[in-house]
């Protein structure tokens, strides 16, 4: 499928969710009795559930099967490594003796072979790759389990039909659910098991402060482990604004006792905080040699110059034999820290950073949602929800980098702030038709007209992956295992990265490396001796890809 015809799956489903809201949302004096009966039954909480489980499968399917994802970015590769690792039953892998072939962004490789992310996105790609052999459908059981947990944070925000309709408009968002490069249900970088969380964690607290349930807490607890272990910081943030929420309601309630709130509130929640905490522990471990050092942290000692806050100072220098990883971390990323230490520099970093937030979240008339939204803080909790988002964002400014899918624990609470904006327009417009019509337009305008932001043609910067992608198929169409070393061609991208591998740098049947010079690429050829080299430089500004085949560092090639 070309982006035209994503553009045009997109908007077929942006028809759907309208008609679905329109059904929702017109006085139902105007339904016939199966209209009437089908929207009685559609805001239950199966009838509901099963719509939004099918909008969502369905966009994955139509979205993915049409247009199949290769790993672009070096977050992806590095989250399919822990994906493969998972699936092979490990935590971890064996270390290389030869590591510096092997080196790229986001991966470690002392004390073990590892990626330096979370686990969490990782685990549910791994239960797609080991059910049904590949990582995509683990995305996708992520995104459909993401929208649902939405939906169930939302009908505790809203009244279910609201609650519905807000759950859709999240599903059904052009670019969480199909964006080429940032997508949650067709790309590799994650952030719907961040969404998850949040949605989790926000649905709970709701319902706790009604009613406190075992099976609430529980669930606030997990929502809390599962963005500790995909976004820890953004997570800490939206975790700190809900235990806040829950101290007020505490000091402020006298309907229930102590006693009832230790048994019902906090052990409950405590059960998967203290099971995560030990599972992470163990994780962190395996991965490197201490429970109580993060595989972020760890890669960060080891390759990291550039801060991650800009009001802190770079470190020295490391000493990376890799020349290209030491380009990336030396110079690159330093260059993206430099950049923003003067005040023209920030501004001009500011605007990068905000122009990826907006342009992803509130794609055209989305946009123009944002200066209404002050119009829903009458109500308390959508003042919550805006300072939570608010303060976010102002801390993202002061990070080096910032981008969409790292505010996603807090992305059900803007389809809350969206949902009420909407719901405030209808009920002040309740004794008028023209007043509810014109609501259920924008709504219609909002979903219809999103889909015009994907790209007519070809993505130009698909182009190098889905030629890695083209390679790599080849190689493992061909017999035997086979040993790839990629040479770049001076001024090649540095964001564009080929070496990336599996959990196995034993076993698999192709193996990526970099061109070290003579006289490592020998010592890497003799170690694997019973494979077949090849040489490949990618394409450059011509469009050029050079493969050779049986190639030997002892012999001039016309590539050396």
């Amino acid at each position: 499928m070309s982006h035209l015809g994503l553009m045009q799956v997109m908007a077929s489903w942006g028809l759907w969710v309208s008609a679905v809201s329109l059904l929702l949302l017109c006085p139902r004096k105007n339904l016939s009795p199966l209209g009437k009966g089908w929207r009685s039954w559609s805001v239950r909480p199966v009838g509901s559930s099963l719509l939004v489980a099918f909008t969502a499968t369905g966009i994955c399917l139509s979205v993915g099967l049409g247009h199949w994802p290769a790993p672009r970015a070096h977050d992806e590769h590095a989250y399919l490594l822990l994906s493969d690792t998972f699936a092979h039953g490990r935590l971890t892998n064996p270390t290389h003796p030869l590591p510096a072939a092997f080196e790229s962004p986001y991966l470690i490789f002392s004390p073990t072979y590892s990626s330096k992310y979370p686990p969490a996105s990782s685990l549910f790609m791994a239960i797609g790759q080991r059910l049904f052999g590949v990582p995509l459908v683990g995305v996708w059981l992520g995104f459909a389990l993401a929208s649902l947990a939405t939906l169930w944070m939302l009908r505790a925000w809203l009244p279910p039909r609201w609650a519905l309709v807000g759950a859709l408009l999240a599903t059904a968002h052009v670019h969480i659910a199909a964006a080429p490069i940032f997508s949650w249900s067709n790309t590799y970088w994650g952030g719907s098991i961040a969404m998850l969380g949040g949605a989790l964690l926000f649905g709970a607290m709701r319902r706790v402060m009604r009613r406190p349930s075992i099976v609430d807490s529980m669930l606030l607890g997990v929502g809390l482990v599962l963005m500790a272990n995909t976004r820890p910081f953004e997570g800490l943030i939206a975790s700190l604004f809900a235990a806040a929420a829950l101290l007020a309601w505490l000091i402020g309630s006298n309907r229930f006792s102590l006693g009832r709130v230790l048994l019902t509130l906090v052990l409950p929640t405590c059960v998967p905080l203290v099971a995560g905490a030990l599972l992470m522990g163990v994780y962190n471990r395996a991965v490197t040699g201490s429970a109580l050092r993060m595989p972020y942290m760890h890669h960060e000692e080891i390759y990291g110059v550039a801060p991650l806050f800009l009001w802190q100072s770079p470190k020295p220098a490391k000493q990376i034999e890799n020349p290209r990883l030491s380009e990336y971390q030396n110079f690159w990323a330093v260059r993206q820290y430099t950049r923003q230490q003067t005040l023209e520099g920030y501004w001009e970093g500011f605007e990068r950073k905000w122009s990826w937030i907006y342009r992803f979240y509130l794609p055209l008339f989305w946009f123009y949602l944002v200066p209404l939204i002050p119009f829903t803080w009458t109500n308390r909790w959508a003042l919550f929800a805006s300072s939570t988002i608010l303060l976010t964002l102002g801390v993202g400014a002061l990070c080096t980098w910032f981008l969409p899918h790292y505010v996603a624990p807090l992305v059900p609470l803007w389809f809350f702030l969206v949902t009420s904006l909407f719901r405030k327009a209808y009920v002040a417009f309740r004794e008028s038709k023209l007043g509810r019509a014109v609501t259920i337009g924008v709504i219609v305008l909002v979903m219809m007209t999103q889909a015009m932001v994907l790209p007519l043609g070809p993505d130009k910067r698909d182009r190098f992956n889905w030629e890695r992608e083209r390679c790599r198929r080849y190689f493992e169409s061909q017999p035997g295992r086979h040993l790839v070393i990629v040479r770049y061609r001076p001024g090649d991208d540095i964001d564009d990265e080929w070496v990336y591998n599996g959990a196995d740098l034993f076993g698999d049947k192709v193996l990526w490396a970099h061109d070290l010079g003579r006289e490592p690429n020998a010592e890497l050829m003799r170690y694997y001796f019973d494979r077949t080299t090849w040489l490949v430089v990618p394409s450059g500004d011509d469009g050029r890809l050079e493969v050779t085949k049986e190639y030997t560092p002892w012999k001039p090639t016309s590539l050396q």
